[in-house]
């Protein structure tokens, strides 16, 4: 049985056992084959979606909206993935964590890079059936199917909290801690970005004021 499971894909396994699929990646020794082309194919389809809550095609021909989407998305992605890892290492040592720097790159490329790109199947209907009313503010396409859009929406979502799930396994693997503790480790960072956030803030209403 145990030998079954080990044949599934990683691709789909990590869906259901994150930890251990992560494990298993790390216990190679190795880094993940296509870790690049895995990160800028998740940079992509990510810029993808603000480009679409953002309504972007309001103001961008549609020319110039693939052209961002696919640049911004593949250095987004990269500088993610390593400056991503090179924090949580950082934090998670804080927290008594024993990951190396590979390890981390390992794990989110498996706990959450991956299934960002499994998510981007998601995209395969709307970009068919409602093309640049995606990127739009007022989207007739959309408007007339209600019920489509509403439960790709949940889908989605739920598919985001899951991902979200799965990302906390996969930092908390590769610390040798638990998903609560690397919970701890996201808490920290958001502190973190919202405390330079704040300072930024602050520095430039006061320049403003002078």
């Amino acid at each position: 049985m145990e030998q079954g499971q080990t044949k599934l894909s990683p691709w789909l396994a990590v869906w259901i056992r994150p930890r251990e699929t992560v494990r298993e990646q790390l216990d190679t020794g190795q880094p993940i084959k296509w870790m690049i082309p895995i990160a800028l194919g998740a940079g992509i389809l990510n810029v993808l979606d603000r480009a679409s809550s953002r309504s972007m095609g309001d103001t961008m021909s549609m020319g110039a909206l693939l052209a961002l989407v696919i640049i911004g998305g593949m250095i987004a992605g990269l500088v993610g993935l390593y400056l991503g890892s090179a924090i949580f290492v950082w934090i998670g040592k804080w927290l008594g964590g024993e990951g190396s720097y590979s390890d981390l790159l390992t794990a989110l490329t498996v706990g959450n890079l991956m299934p960002s790109i499994g998510m981007g199947i998601l995209w395969i209907p709307k970009l068919l059936l409602y093309g640049k009313d995606n990127f739009t503010s007022i989207s007739p396409s959309i408007n007339a199917y209600p019920m489509l859009d509403y439960m790709l929406l949940m889908v989605s979502l739920l598919l985001t909290i899951w991902n979200l799930i799965i990302s906390l396994h996969a930092v908390g693997e590769a610390h040798q801690f638990s998903a609560w503790r690397a919970l701890g480790s996201v808490a920290i960072l958001f502190g973190m970005i919202i405390g330079v956030a704040l300072i930024v803030g602050i520095f430039t209403s006061i320049f403003t004021v002078f």
